[in-house]
């Protein structure tokens, strides 16, 4: 499997530079400051001005224009979203953006409150620069992305996204604006655990519980909002010119970090119950999803078709007992969930060695086995990674205790894996090297 269709991201994604020459000014001679902000309670919209020239933005569109973007019908409700999206991870860019939002647009300023959402945001935040992860969004005549909230980036517990950055790439089209909804009194009762469409109907609906801010997109310029405030991509129109092709926005993230110690995603007593509420609202939605798989899928598999129950006199499976392997199992509750695309992302892991001790245990056994297949001289980095789209990718695993036993099956997806209860799951992947090695241990079946 190649790094770089999984490592980062579970979309479609490439690493590339959007600009071919990095060498150039913070601030832009021509650029247009305006850094309206319109703030109510928690929510923040600031419409920035420029960002990108005209230049800038003509490039970034021919870097990108040979790039295949991913449907993003395959992923939600056409009627809520039916554009299409490419995500590309520029580092420098995104250093870019952040020197001129600091120095041009003074944003650090702008900007007051910077605890971001979620759990565990004690302490004192500082921003600290910009998501190298561009999502290039493409509309074409009609396409539209229905009011929605943002998903929030978070590395670690110690450093998160804070809001979300928008930059108009095109202007020739027209309609295509951006509304943003700002609720017109408080709630009369707690929003927690609503959908989006519920919300919007316990305020009285868009027309009368709301009201929007329009903004019509401009070539180059940049909008600055926090995660949690509603908005909507209106479908542009092009069906009366040859000149109207389609309309192009970059979006990205502004990060904050923990100034003080740092403390992880340790959760205090006082969030505990809706923590709790949040994991089980999480597991739900990994549940019906499994099943909406089960419906549709041909090759529906299930832990049972596959378990050797038996002793394994190999130098692999060296178990008396199957049942220690369920003490394998760990819960990996903190694993990061994009609410934008309903996948798993990559976590990245230390890249030392297993801190698995018991010599006597599959887990040890497969990992020693793991870490022989890479080649000596090349380190290996660990990953935590996302089995159903590796499953996806790879097209299923050679799904067996091992290999002395059982024969090879190949399945299409592990249907029967409950994400929120992920056994150990390692990515090891040889330095220079590119293709990986996957070790997988859950409900007694090791995969390699």
């Amino acid at each position: 499997m190649y790094r770089n269709r999984f490592l980062g991201t579970t979309d479609w994604n490439t690493v590339t530079s959007l600009l071919s020459n990095y060498s150039i000014p913070i601030k832009l001679a021509d650029g247009i400051v305006l850094n309206r902000v319109k703030e109510q309670d928690d929510l923040i919209l600031i419409e920035l001005g420029t960002l990108l020239s005209n230049h800038e933005c003509d490039e970034i569109l021919t870097n990108i224009s040979k790039e295949k973007f991913e449907n993003m019908s395959d992923k939600y409700d056409v009627q809520k979203r039916n554009n299409s999206r490419l995500v590309v991870m520029d580092d420098q860019f995104a250093q870019t953006l952040w020197q001129r939002l600091k120095f041009s647009n003074k944003i650090t300023k702008l900007v007051s409150n910077r605890k971001p959402l979620g759990f565990n945001v004690q302490g004192d935040w500082e921003m600290s620069g910009v998501n190298k992860a561009m999502r290039l969004n493409k509309y074409r005549h009609d396409e539209h992305f229905a009011p929605h909230k943002d998903a929030q980036y978070a590395p670690s517990g110690d450093e998160r996204s804070l809001l979300s950055l928008i930059i108009y790439l095109n202007d020739n089209y027209e309609k295509g604006e951006t509304k943003f909804y700002f609720p017109k009194a408080a709630p009369k009762f707690n929003m927690k655990g609503l959908t989006i469409e519920e919300e919007i109907q316990a305020y009285g609906g868009l027309e009368n519980g709301y009201e929007y801010v329009s903004i019509k997109p401009k070539k180059g310029y940049a909008v600055l909002f926090t995660h949690n405030l509603l908005h909507a991509a209106m479908a542009p129109q092009m069906e009366n010119s040859l000149n109207l092709t389609e309309r192009i926005v970059l979006r990205t993230d502004v990060l904050v970090q923990r100034k003080e110690k740092p403390l992880g995603f340790a959760i205090c007593p006082e969030e505990q119950e809706d923590y709790v509420a949040c994991l089980n609202f999480f597991r739900e939605a990994q549940q019906n999803e499994l099943k909406t798989y089960e419906n549709c899928s041909e090759f529906v598999k299930t832990t049972e078709d596959h378990v050797i129950n038996r002793i394994c006199r190999c130098s692999v499976g060296i178990h008396s007992d199957m049942n220690e392997v369920e003490n394998l199992i760990v819960y990996y509750n903190h694993l990061i969930f994009d609410f934008d695309t309903h996948r798993l992302a990559v976590e990245q892991l230390s890249d030392g060695k297993s801190n698995s001790t018991d010599r006597d245990s599959l887990l040890y056994s497969c990992l020693r086995t793991l870490q022989r297949s890479v080649p000596r001289g090349n380190p290996i980095t660990y990953y935590r990674v996302n089995i159903e789209k590796l499953a996806e990718i790879t097209k299923g695993f050679n799904h067996a205790s091992c290999q002395c036993s059982y024969p090879e099956v190949k399945i299409d997806q592990f249907s029967f894996l409950d994400y929120t209860y992920l056994s150990h799951v390692h990515l090891a992947v040889g330095q220079n090297k590119n293709y990986v090695f996957v070790l997988a241990t859950y409900g007694g079946v090791a995969a390699l």
